[in-house]
């Protein structure tokens, strides 16, 4: 007795991860840009990840997450999500997220949305891109969607200077002043804050600089300073 012949087929499970990127920000009242931030304030990273198919995926779930130069790390949330941070590379954040479920994350499907929460450096350069990257464990048929990118704009200060002088005649051996008015307007509510200001004031020929005579004041309130640099002609502050 002859048997017939059987033929057996292995049918590999794929599900195509892919992985988008946005950011969201909570500034009171809104920026006229969405896309701008503001050094020394905070905003978060969004990271959604979904199931194309044409299979269930199957966890954990793994996403790399690189912080771009001007962001400081705060913390991340979202549920059912844990969090890393590289202690060798500070801007390396990883992430799992287990199975979803049994079933793993059906076609179509898309697990919980992770924020990373960040700092704006107030050095933060012009554009800030960040990148993040999704694996799991079923074989994933595209690859060039499991990274998602996203940038942002901080906005930079638009510091101006004016100065005034006390009178329009002056008097040899007595005292004159000149009022240097600094200002950081700004379209935006709130608006970009102006750190580590310094002014240089370079005084005409034949005048000295009296030492003491400097006086800083915010919102008509007198401050606090250090005695000024006195280079020859030139007074810088701070």
């Amino acid at each position: 007795m002859t048997s017939p012949n059987v033929t057996a087929q292995t049918v590999i499970a794929s599900a195509d991860l892919a992985l988008t990127k946005t950011h969201v920000t909570e500034y009171t009242p809104p920026l006229q840009d969405e896309d701008n931030v503001i050094p020394g304030t905070q905003f978060k990273w969004e990271v959604n990840v979904t199931n194309n198919g044409p299979d269930k995926a199957v966890g954990p779930y793994v996403v790399v997450d690189t912080l771009p130069i001007g962001n400081t790390y705060v913390s991340s949330q979202g549920t059912d999500w844990t969090c890393v941070q590289d202690s060798m590379n500070l801007q390396k954040i990883t992430c799992t997220h287990p199975n979803v479920s049994p079933d793993g994350l059906a076609k179509d499907g898309a697990l919980p949305y992770l924020f990373h929460t960040v700092s704006v450096d107030i050095d933060a350069p012009q554009t800030m891109e960040n990148s993040a990257t999704v694996t799991g464990k079923t074989y994933d048929p595209n690859l060039d969607n499991n990274t998602g990118k996203d940038t942002v704009t901080p906005l930079a200060p638009s510091v101006q200077i004016e100065k005034f002088n006390s009178d329009e005649l002056a008097y040899i051996n007595q005292p004159y002043s000149w009022r240097l008015e600094i200002t950081n307007p700004s379209d935006n509510v709130p608006g970009p804050t102006a750190y580590q200001i310094s002014a240089n004031d370079v005084l005409p020929p034949n005048w000295t600089y009296k030492a003491g005579s400097t006086v800083i004041t915010y919102d008509g309130s007198e401050i606090p300073t250090v005695e000024p640099t006195v280079d020859s002609t030139r007074t810088r502050w701070p």
